[in-house]
């Protein structure tokens, strides 16, 4: 039995020895590629959140469908949004609005979500990345500017 496996063993070692010297050199331009198109998605992330969203600021016009404190929302993964700072608005015509930093005037994110009166309209200010990233492919918009319309 020993011996059938030290054979076995030993012509799989034969057979992946030779699919590698012929076909190696692709698997690894292959690997390379996929690589860097990973590594060029995660960096526009990354310069998409720190420098474009810091461009071209413009006020949006958005009607609040309800909003709730992050941690009570079932429509988010609760590992990334848990923290207490952190609160959600549903809109009609914006999509999901992501309050990450609480005013001073809240003191609890519960006293945040209770100001987004359902039909209310609010200005929120959203930098490029926001509206032309987030917004259009279904992800939550960060925007901590905002303000009801008067």
């Amino acid at each position: 039995m020993k011996t059938k496996v030290l054979e076995m063993l030993r012509s799989l070692h034969k057979w992946w020895t030779k699919f590698w010297e012929a076909k190696g050199h692709g698997i690894k331009v292959v690997g390379a590629c996929l690589g860097v198109v990973c590594l060029i998605l995660v960096m526009g992330d990354l310069v998409g959140n720190l420098f474009l969203n810091n461009l071209d600021r413009q006020d949006i016009r958005c009607k609040v469908e309800y909003a709730s404190p992050a941690s009570d929302d079932r429509t988010h993964r609760t590992s990334r949004y848990s923290s207490d700072h952190y609160v959600i608005v549903h809109t009609t015509n914006c999509g999901r609005v992501l309050i990450e930093r609480l005013p001073q005037r809240f003191a609890t994110p519960e006293e945040l979500a209770a100001s987004f009166d359902p039909g209310s309209e609010w200005i929120f200010g959203a930098d490029w990345y926001s509206r032309n990233a987030s917004m259009k492919f279904g992800r939550s918009a960060t925007l901590n500017t905002f303000r009801p319309v008067d």
